[in-house]
């Protein structure tokens, strides 16, 4: 059993970004985002930037940096590295829950990569002064195979082919990385390029002919196209600057990636022959690309919010209801107010963080004593809103409605 864990959902992000463009299918381009303050890094955020979006949106995230993440083929799912419990752990995230895959390890385990089902994961584990090697679980906890690699050299950076039944990822073991491809079982290992050439395996192409790595035989880093089969390379990018990171959209229309051409890593896309650069972030931090997720639909919850009224010394009932094409939807509520000398909010999931998302109506109570302490402080205006997930992260969609504080008490006569 996966330990619970309570992630922080990043709502509102300070990046700058212009209009994507992809196909359907298409859903966040995920990437890490860290901060510049005065010439230092700060932070590490994880965003995601949906087809055609001007802001990116913040996912499911811990306190700590971020060392890898990788979305299942159906898009439901999202594994992820991060280092908030002191070491490298992988959670395993989705609309409504999230669980450590395995909290008992004493080793650093980064870089998941998620199976097209969604049912395995295969992750760089490293021992304490050992080497880096593959090892492959289950999503839902246990090892499946804790040696998938040979020990003997380092191995790192997997992706799984579309159909599931290999895997891409970079080693060591000749001298120089380079791109190896095996068996899901960790059998029939082989270079992918005849030589080694200092290779980083980024992405496996949806059609699964080509893999994306990157390279440095022109003096910097450079996205490559590499033929799966053959090994032969095309260069997709010349800039005197380091392209890194790219990954292919779920359509197989785009390549994005990072790179640091004007100064600081943005996320650009491109066309899969290396034409149509674009910039898609333009901030002053550190963006880099980490996966695509493909959805099987874009539409976002609608959420609507009733009216309510505040009694002193009693609870309140806020109706609400979420209307979409799935089933259900994770939602969180927040309270805006007013009050003579300012104003505040506050954020909270609440006891029932999922719901039907079928429009029927739900009741959230907001307890007697936070109304006390609501009308202690004097509110002159108050909102309540609801923000809505649906399972393959469309939204957040936000509803608000008007909720009216009791009159001020008159003083007493004397």
């Amino acid at each position: 059993m996966r330990r619970r864990l309570v992630l922080l959902a990043l709502l509102a992000l300070t990046v700058a970004a212009t209009a994507g463009s992809a196909r359907a299918g298409d859903g966040l381009l995920t990437f890490t985002q860290q901060e510049r303050f005065d010439g230092e890094l700060f932070g590490t955020a994880l965003v995601g930037l949906a087809p055609n979006a001007t802001k990116p949106i913040g996912l499911p995230s811990l306190f700590g940096a971020i060392g890898g993440a990788s979305w299942s083929g159906t898009g439901d799912t999202l594994a992820l590295a991060t280092d908030a419990a002191g070491q490298w752990q992988v959670v395993v995230v989705g609309a409504f829950t999230a669980g450590y895959l395995d909290p008992t390890s004493h080793d650093d385990q980064f870089e998941p990569a998620l199976s097209p089902d969604g049912k395995t994961v295969v992750l760089v584990d490293q021992p304490y002064g050992g080497r880096m090697h593959l090892a492959l679980y289950n999503t839902g906890g246990g090892v499946a195979k804790g040696l998938l690699t040979d020990a003997s050299s380092d191995a790192r950076e997997p992706h799984w082919s579309p159909d599931g039944k290999q895997i891409a990822f970079s080693s060591n073991r000749l001298g120089s990385w380079n791109a190896y491809v095996m068996n899901a079982d960790g059998s029939g290992v082989r270079a992918v390029a005849p030589t080694p050439s200092n290779q980083h395996v980024t992405d496996w192409s949806p059609d699964g002919k080509s893999l994306l790595v990157t390279g440095d035989a022109a003096g910097n880093q450079d996205v490559y196209l590499l033929d799966a089969a053959s090994g032969a390379a095309k260069q997709l990018t010349q800039a005197a600057a380091n392209d890194v990171a790219g990954t292919f959209s779920p359509s197989g229309t785009k390549i994005a990636f990072s790179s640091d051409r004007r100064q600081t890593f943005d996320v650009y896309v491109m066309n899969l022959d290396g034409s149509g650069f674009k910039a898609l972030t333009d901030d002053k931090g550190r963006d880099i690309v980490l996966d695509w997720q493909q959805r099987p639909n874009g539409n976002a919850p609608h959420v609507t919010v009733q009216p309510a009224k505040l009694v002193r010394g009693k609870s309140a009932k806020i109706r609400f209801s979420v209307k979409d094409d799935d089933q259900y939807a994770s939602v969180q509520f927040s309270i805006a107010y007013r009050t003579g000398d300012g104003g505040g909010q506050i954020s909270f999931s609440g006891n029932s963080p999922k719901v039907r998302a079928d429009g029927s109506v739900n009741t959230y109570t907001l307890r007697t004593d936070i109304v006390s302490e609501l009308v202690s402080r004097g509110i002159t205006r108050m909102q309540f809103c609801v923000d809505a997930i649906d399972p393959y992260f469309n939204g957040p969609s936000q509803g608000c409605a008007k909720v009216t504080p009791p009159p001020a008490k008159k003083p007493k006569k004397k």
